[in-house]
């Protein structure tokens, strides 16, 4: 319990230490002091030269209202369809919800995936609703709806999506479901990275457009297992082309469950901008890829 205390002392000084410089320095300042604190990797958002850089320098100087709408994991979804991408998104069940108390497990089938629509690491997957805790989960929802995501991070772009979650069908557990994400540049897919074993440990993988494995991952995440390409892969890169050509970069996010082809979501501040797992060298050689307006 004391160890718990501290860590959030710990933690709220340091939050306030970034404020204290964001209001000095300014944002860029903040979000290259926490890089370097947290991930160990200098930022230079005023020169940009990496793909790491290069996001982030996006982040604070290409700002849209369409990137707020398609982060918002709620609204994306009329995206979607505008792309004529309809028959890709994941069903649900029912419609968007401000309050805990909207939740009404007795209208659910036995296995269905809670999520928010305004931040990361907000969902709920639950494969049997008679072993949940509805007051844990309920709490669960009511801390995401008052949690405003990105601003610790400096994603600045969060702070425009209303706080709100809704109900997806379950399409299987966290090491049944593998997640394609295509970094996506002026709309064309680069390269595509792979995460699996969510449940028992992320893993990661990249490939390029051509199934060729990348080896340009730094950390324990880096999967000893080699992938066989998908055969709905030409599709993913079509879809991914079609959802990316709106946006100097974005990273789309789909899956493949039994030969389907799922959406997942829009990303456009991938691992806080800092994309800490990927090489610098491999982040130097894609940055060349992605010019900047």
């Amino acid at each position: 319990m004391k160890n718990k205390l501290l860590k959030k002392w710990i933690l709220k000084g340091y939050h306030l230490s970034l404020r204290l410089t964001e209001s000095v320095f300014g944002t860029v300042k903040a979000k290259e002091l926490d890089s370097y604190v947290r991930f160990r990797r200098k930022l230079h958002i005023a020169s940009p030269k990496s793909l790491a850089d290069k996001i982030a320098w996006l982040e604070y100087h290409e700002i849209t209202p369409l990137k707020a709408e398609c982060t918002d994991k709620w609204a994306v979804r009329e995206y979607i369809r505008a792309k004529g991408y309809g028959e890709i998104l994941v069903p649900v069940y029912g419609g968007v919800y401000t309050s805990a108390d909207e939740l009404d497990v007795s209208a659910l089938p036995d296995a269905f995936v809670i999520k928010a629509t305004h931040g990361c690491k907000m969902n709920y997957i639950c494969a049997d609703k008679k072993k949940m805790n509805i007051h844990e989960v309920k709490a669960k929802i009511a801390d995401w709806l008052s949690t405003t995501y990105g601003i610790y991070s400096f994603e600045t772009h969060y702070k425009e999506i209303p706080h709100r979650f809704y109900i997806e069908k379950y399409l299987g557990d966290g090491d049944e479901i593998v997640d394609y994400k295509f970094f996506c540049y002026h709309g064309e897919p680069s390269f595509v990275e792979i995460c699996s074993q969510r449940k028992s440990g992320l893993k990661l993988a990249l490939y390029d457009m051509s199934w060729n494995r990348i080896r340009c991952i730094t950390s324990k995440r880096d999967h000893a297992r080699e992938f066989v390409c998908p055969d709905q892969f030409e599709k993913m890169k079509e879809i991914a082309r079609h959802l990316s050509k709106d946006f100097s970069f974005v990273r789309v996010d789909l899956y493949d469950i039994h030969g389907s082809v799922y959406f997942s979501e829009l990303t456009f501040t991938p691992a806080a901008c800092v994309l800490s797992n990927f090489k610098e060298s491999f982040l130097l050689s894609e940055g060349k890829k992605l010019t900047l307006k």
